[in-house]
């Protein structure tokens, strides 16, 4: 049996699976075929890139569905598209022979695990919102419960009737865009209330002052109709010329003061000072509850515009989780460096199997091409040659004649 029978005999009998690992790295399977103890190796790293592949395709359909809340058709074609990517990174990696040298591990090495570790870390943060998905949910609707309790208190604060102690200005800056309803009419009816009480204060201090004049008055004109003896009065009892004028004296006085319409007045501004106060308590309870209702309303507009939770605010809470957390800290390093260390597994692996036998049949195969390529096509590369030197000279022979043409000239 000839040695090409021999080849496809052990292709059609070998296990399928394996083929199609080793073609993930365009693996040359009749050189391989030649060295076949290299085959498990080669199988193995096509294994590793599957795994990887699916890992990275697994993340990052997991981080569309958190940043989405739903995966359909284009979700998922993105998601094979991603896959498909890596897929290619990761042959990439793994592609061609290894190399040997300072200058050359710097160049594409090197280079290789730096952009392997970026796409381990691209794959393992979503692999953490899944693995870590319901202590992270419990977070965020901690986090938000708290964010409506804010908001409401705000609001509340910012709503009420009584003028702030920091002054209007600064209240109207602290709380622009929280005002919900008016207290402008409450104000104005507290603001006129305020006003009768003041005047009829001054004006109860007023009759006040006229009743204990009065007082006086009368009192020291009876002291000087009943004949009591002190200072300004005569000591004489009855109807004398002083009691007269004292008398007289203190009614005029009392005439004079307007006493009798300054209590009417004073009747006027507590009917007027009862009336308003219930007009206020009206529109207090009336704007109460409408603000209730405003703050209740913008409450629940709020809590509403929470129900999807998003890959940002997943990942912050994961951040809050492990800031607080040192058991979730420490887990989700070790998980986020397993996950790298998986995604740079393949390129690892390249570099650690060296140059093989496998690498330089394919340099043996590859400088045997060129060579027969050079051999075909060495007519070419000499006629090139001879067209060159032609047209070199030609131009030397030009270079007198176009001397003694710029001497003719000058």
């Amino acid at each position: 049996m000839r040695r090409s029978q021999r080849v496809n005999l052990r292709r059609r009998t070998s296990a399928r699976p394996s083929l199609h690992l080793r073609a993930l790295l365009g693996v040359q399977e009749d050189l391989l075929d030649l060295v076949p103890s290299e085959r498990l190796r080669f199988t193995t790293l096509g294994a590793t890139i599957l795994i990887t592949t699916c890992i990275a395709t697994i993340s990052f359909g997991t981080a569309l569905f958190f940043a989405f809340g739903n995966f359909g058709v284009i979700e998922l074609l993105i998601t094979l598209l991603w896959g498909l990517l890596v897929l290619t990174f990761d042959r990439w990696l793994t592609s061609g022979p290894s190399l040997s040298g300072t200058r050359q591990f710097a160049s594409r090495v090197l280079s290789r695990l730096i952009l392997a570790i970026v796409f381990g870390v691209l794959v393992a943060e979503p692999l953490l919102l899944g693995i870590f998905n319901t202590a992270i949910e419990g977070r965020v609707a901690q986090s938000r419960q708290e964010l409506l309790l804010q908001f409401e208190s705000k609001l509340r604060t910012c709503n009420q009737l009584s003028d702030p102690e920091n002054g209007e200005q600064e209240s109207r800056n602290r709380c622009d865009g929280f005002r919900l309803t008016s207290s402008e009419p409450v104000r104005a009816r507290q603001t006129q209330l305020q006003r009768l009480q003041d005047e009829k204060k001054e004006l109860q201090q007023e009759i006040d002052g006229i009743v204990a004049r009065g007082i006086e008055l009368e009192d020291a004109a009876r002291r000087e109709c009943a004949g009591v003896g002190g200072p300004g009065t005569t000591g004489k009892s009855g109807e004398g010329p002083n009691c007269k004028r004292l008398r007289a004296v203190a009614d005029r006085y009392i005439a004079d003061s307007d006493l009798d319409g300054k209590q009417d007045r004073l009747m006027g501004l507590n009917s007027a000072i009862t009336v308003t106060a219930v007009g206020i308590d009206n529109i207090t309870s009336q704007t109460i509850d409408a603000t209730e209702q405003s703050i209740e309303a913008e409450v629940d507009r709020a809590a509403a515009s929470q129900r999807g939770v998003g890959l940002l605010e997943r990942l912050r809470a994961l951040g809050d989780l492990t800031s607080q957390n040192s058991y979730v800290y420490t887990a989700g390093w070790m998980l986020r460096v397993t996950f790298v260390l998986v995604e740079i597994l393949p390129a690892l692996m390249r570099i650690v199997m060296g140059t093989s036998e496998y690498d330089r049949l394919v340099r043996i195969r590859e400088k045997g091409q060129i060579d027969r390529w050079m051999e075909a096509n060495a007519h070419v590369a000499h006629d090139l040659f001879d067209a060159l030197e032609s047209r070199q000279r030609e131009l030397i022979g030009e270079l007198p004649i176009r001397a003694a043409s710029r001497a003719s000239d000058d």
